[in-house]
């Protein structure tokens, strides 16, 4: 019961990797139209809606940051595989860079 408890609770977690870090402007929840406020979990099932004249920052759990400037309807789950790559393509060429270095 402990472990399927636990397991539950990480789970719920896991659903939410974002956090509003700066909202300026109108942005909105996309499937309710509620006003985004910093502080603010997203679920990976979440869109958000970003008018023109707006910014919107998100901070990822493992620390990545996401600025949308861009009118636009993004989906949380893209954003996530978006700033997944950027991650990736980063490590790949730090890596590149210490080898090259040490020979």
């Amino acid at each position: 019961m402990l472990v399927f408890l636990a397991t539950l609770i990480t789970t719920g977690y896991a659903q939410n990797k974002f956090r509003v870090l700066a909202s300026s402007g109108t942005n909105t929840i996309a499937n309710n139209g509620k006003k985004l406020s910093v502080g603010q979990k997203l679920a990976n099932s979440h869109k958000v809606k970003v008018s023109p004249r707006s910014y919107l920052s998100l901070v990822h759990s493992s620390g990545g940051t996401v600025q949308i400037s861009k009118a636009g309807v993004y989906n949380i789950a893209n954003l996530e595989k978006k700033l997944d790559e950027r991650r990736k393509s980063l490590s790949s060429r730090y890596a590149t860079y210490i080898i090259s270095e040490l020979t």
